[in-house]
């Protein structure tokens, strides 16, 4: 009886978005060839956005289908 399975499915479907900013992060130092602190601020700013939006769109998505489950099934 766990009442605070919704944060575990919103943080399980979000925890996608981590794994797009390493990746971001891992793209940055092996691919790009960017110089300037203010090119690479950018570049870690819109990546940081980009990556909260993603976060939150998926954790949305896993947490209404994880209540939609719940519901069914207890309903």
């Amino acid at each position: 009886e766990n009442y605070h399975w919704w944060w575990q499915s919103f943080f399980v479907g979000g925890g996608s978005a981590l794994w797009v900013f390493f990746y971001c992060i891992w793209y940055y130092f092996m691919k790009l060839h960017v110089t300037g602190v203010v090119s690479s601020l950018l570049f870690f700013a819109y990546s940081g956005i980009a990556c909260v939006v993603y976060g939150l769109l998926c954790g949305t998505v896993g947490f209404l289908t994880a209540y939609a489950f719940v519901r069914k099934i207890y309903g």
